[in-house]
């Protein structure tokens, strides 16, 4: 799981550098090609655990999740 988390941190923070919103479907089109398989159920998981955790903050823009 914290492998997880470390991946989904980084697609975070490579979406935000290429001015990309870092949403549920851009995380997982940018994980998806990796050679560990993601479940889009897990991914959901783990953005929920960063959030409660502090680690990530969703700051919701026109009513859709950022």
């Amino acid at each position: 799981m914290e492998e997880l988390n470390n991946r989904v941190c980084d697609a975070i923070t490579i979406l935000r550098s290429n001015k990309k919103q870092a949403n549920e479907n851009t995380i997982f089109k940018s994980l998806y090609g990796e050679s560990k398989p993601l479940d889009k159920e897990q991914l959901i998981e783990s953005i929920n655990y960063l959030m409660e955790s502090k680690v990530i903050l969703n700051k919701p823009h026109g009513g859709k999740n950022s």
